[in-house]
Parts: C-alpha cells; sequence; structure tokens
C-alpha cells in the first residue's frame, strides 16, 4: 500500500500538495495532474482517495477522469440574504428549452470534429418545419452532412437527430423518441443534461436502465455535465447507422429542416 508506514503529518503533507494542484474553479484531469507532481499512480490514487473521503475533491468527467474541488458551504452570515432566507444557486439551464443554443454550438464547433462530415447544418429543429407527422417524429436538434469516402463511390448523406433532455424530465422514455427518430434518420441520439451535482442520483438505477435500453436499439447516448463545454461530455453509447426509408427521409428534410438547409443539401448533391 503506497501510504502504509507513513504518518500522518506525511499523509498530510502528500493530501496537501496535491490539493494545492487542483485549480479553485475548474476541473483537472487525473493525468496532467499526476505528471505535475511526478507521482507514479498508486501513490496519487491512493492520495487522491483521502481527499474524496474527506470531501475536498471529488471526481468528473474527461479523458483518463478528472477532479474538481468541492466548494466549502458559506457562513450563514454570508448564506443568508436581507430577508433571513437562504439564497440557493440558480440552474444557468432551469429548462429544456435552455439547453438547445448552447448544445448546437458546441455541436457545431467540437462534436462535428470528430465525425467524418466534408459538409455539414446544424439546426434547431424543436419547434421547426411546417408540421409534425405523428407523435415523437420532430427531434429537437438535426445534423445534416454529406460525407465522400475514399474507396466508395459517390456522396452520401446523413441525418443525425438528437433527442434533448433536461435532467427533471430524463427517463427512457426519451430513447423511445429517439427510436422514432431514426425511422427518418441515419442515426438518433440522446443528449441528457445532467450536472455533477445531480449525477449521483441518476447513476446506479435510472442512467443503466437508459444506458441498456439504449444499447438494444442503437440509439446514442450522451450525458452532458455543462452544455457549453465538450470536456464535460461522456458519450455513453455511440449511435448506430441505419439506413432509413428513402421515402421516410424525404419526408423528413421536406417538413422538418428549413428552406436554407433543404437548398444547401440539394447543392451538396448537384
Amino acid at each position: 500500500m503506497p501510504l502504509a508506514g507513513k504518518s500522518s503529518e506525511e499523509i498530510d503533507e502528500l493530501t496537501q500538495a496535491l490539493l494545492a494542484q487542483v485549480p479553485k474553479d475548474q476541473s483537472i484531469g487525473n493525468k496532467s495532474l499526476r505528471e505535475s507532481l511526478d507521482w507514479d499512480q498508486d501513490l496519487y490514487l491512493a492520495v487522491r482517495s483521502k481527499l474524496i473521503e474527506d470531501g475536498s475533491v471529488t471526481t468528473g468527467r474527461g479523458r483518463g477522469g478528472s477532479i474538481r474541488r468541492l466548494t466549502a458551504p458559506s457562513a450563514p452570515e454570508e448564506a443568508d440574504n436581507a430577508d433571513g432566507a437562504q439564497e440557493l444557486p440558480r440552474d444557468e439551464f432551469p429548462n429544456e428549452a435552455t439547453l438547445y443554443q448552447p448544445v448546437i454550438d458546441v455541436l457545431r464547433d467540437r462534436w462535428v470534429k470528430d465525425q467524418p462530415f466534408d459538409q455539414f447544418v446544424v439546426e434547431n429543429t424543436s419547434q421547426g418545419g411546417r408540421r409534425a407527422d405523428g407523435i415523437w417524429t420532430r427531434p429537437d436538434i438535426t445534423v445534416a452532412a454529406m460525407t465522400t469516402y475514399t474507396y466508395v463511390p459517390g456522396r452520401h448523406l446523413d441525418i443525425v437527430s438528437f433527442e434533448v433532455k433536461h435532467h427533471t424530465g430524463f427517463n427512457v422514455t426519451a430513447i423511445y423518441e429517439a427510436l422514432a427518430h431514426r425511422r427518418s434518420a441515419t442515426r438518433a441520439y440522446v443528449l441528457a443534461y445532467i450536472p455533477d451535482d445531480k449525477l449521483p442520483l441518476y447513476q446506479d438505477t435510472l442512467l443503466a436502465d437508459v444506458q441498456d435500453e439504449a444499447a438494444r436499439h442503437g440509439i446514442g447516448l450522451i450525458i452532458v455535465g455543462d452544455p457549453k463545454d465538450f470536456d464535460t461530455w461522456e458519450i455513453k453509447e455511440d449511435g448506430t447507422t441505419f439506413p432509413p426509408d428513402p421515402s421516410r427521409l424525404n419526408t423528413f428534410i421536406r417538413n422538418q429542416l428549413s428552406e436554407g438547409t433543404r437548398d444547401q443539401i440539394v447543392r451538396w448533391f448537384r
């Protein structure tokens, strides 16, 4: 054991050394932190566990995982407002509608860079389109893209749908909504906003059930800690590509995408 035989003073020095390297207002990756301390992995994990146990830090997302400081609760006189009532922190994203634009921005600026697309358009389709063609037929966000491959002739159209969910309305039904979208798309995703402080409420039961159902149906599942920060997006399941019925695909493009996006698709394949 890396800490076996060390005195409480030595262990305290190690925990303080690690904590000193953790920024006060953001997460830091385990790998970069371990390398900055020049510790081997066993020592790092042992000291990190001590800090987690005493409530100084908590784990986070990212490649290889990360940690961040836990903010100590404010003193009563600082936490109370003028009326004596405690002021609770406000969620920057109180409902689903507030998620759309930051998610669109990250899809456009970061997510597409992990895709093979040559051209793409990201569009808010939650309220757009001429009409809905039945229950659960309108995804919240749609990515239309054109891709070419070195050894496969022609240009290929992708329509990727995203069903966006706020943590207050997240359950397994979201997978069935995305499954309905996939009848008119090549891939379908559920993107759920669950901030870090809420994640433990979902992790043991609900999230596992939703992930199992997503995998069973080939639906992508992305859990988002901060809609504006791709580093907090965790892809639990990648969406499986399915060839939709051409008639359904054509109807979806005609009825749900904007005129500008439709014109862009025509130009890709002209």
